[in-house]
């Protein structure tokens, strides 16, 4: 991962299908998910990420 890294909604879903499958993206789970995995196993990443 890229330090200092920005997204934008520019980046995001544009075309309907693209659209309709991230609609089944459940994004506060899979973000947490990431988040204790981040923490509990790879302190390393942790520091990047905050």
């Amino acid at each position: 991962m890229q330090e200092k890294l920005k997204l934008s909604k520019s980046q995001g879903a544009s075309t309907p299908a693209e659209m309709k499958r991230m609609q089944n993206v459940p994004y506060a789970s899979a973000v947490g998910s990431i988040m204790y995995d981040v923490r509990c196993t790879r302190p390393d990443v942790a520091f990047a990420q905050n």
